[in-house]
């Protein structure tokens, strides 16, 4: 006597077949094929050089200490704000460096190309100076809180004049210069630019007030003194 499968016992098997080859695909294409990371895209800060100052460079030598950053910008993270109490990073955008590295490397830049003065040094200075510069970076983010986006950008200087030793130096001045660059796009393309053009307008409001002031409180220069000076005395 034969036996005949009833016909919806026969679906419910074909129907489980089915499914096991199903996920046997599945698992095979799986092993064959791994998930791409997603793509960090890197920004920095650009601007064109200012042109040399229209007066003569000053007869010093200048330090240009790496500047100090606010916690919750002392990262290469794209740190945005979408209310007064909260600040967040993006994922997958970044700066190309931290921000000190980045603004530190503009201003000593702009202090160059403009001819501001005879001898501009960064790290540890190999002779005494006659000036120095420090900073901190107080703000530098994108602020969502406004329909149109900003690039908020603020910096405090002072610049410090040197003696003999340290105990001699003199604060000249202190000032912190904030700037808001309301951003084309709500991107951080857009955010680059606009802390750009931030970066620039203080770039050049610092340099024309260390200029003015050091200008002023020189004073008078003695016969063959070059500006620079090496730990033993005045070069000869």
């Amino acid at each position: 006597m034969i036996r005949t499968v009833p016909s919806s016992a026969f679906f419910i098997m074909r129907t489980i077949s089915y499914f096991l080859i199903g996920i046997i695909v599945l698992l095979a294409c799986g092993c064959g094929f791994k998930q791409q990371p997603p793509v960090v895209r890197y920004y920095i800060l650009d601007y064109t050089a200012p042109d040399p100052i229209d007066a003569a460079p000053l007869p010093v030598s200048i330090h240009v200490k790496r500047l100090q950053t606010q916690a919750p910008y002392d990262s290469r993270r794209i740190v945005y704000a979408e209310n007064a109490f909260q600040r967040t990073t993006y994922s997958y955008h970044q700066w190309m460096a931290n921000p000190a590295d980045m603004i530190t490397g503009l201003i000593v830049r702009d202090l160059r190309t403009t001819d501001f003065a005879k001898t501009i040094v960064t790290g540890t200075p190999g002779s005494r100076v006659d000036h120095i510069i420090e900073g901190t970076i107080e703000e530098f983010y994108e602020n969502d809180t406004t329909p149109d986006w900003q690039a908020v950008l603020s910096l405090s200087f002072t610049l410090i004049r040197t003696g003999d030793d340290t105990l001699r130096e003199t604060v000249l001045f202190q000032k912190t210069y904030r700037r808001i660059e309301p951003m084309e796009r709500n991107n951080p393309v857009s955010l680059a630019r606009g802390m750009s053009k931030a970066m620039q307008t203080i770039s050049a409001r610092f340099m024309k007030d260390a200029y003015d002031q050091i200008a002023s409180s020189r004073p008078p220069a003695e016969p063959g003194y070059d500006g620079f000076e090496s730990p033993a005395g005045k070069s000869q």
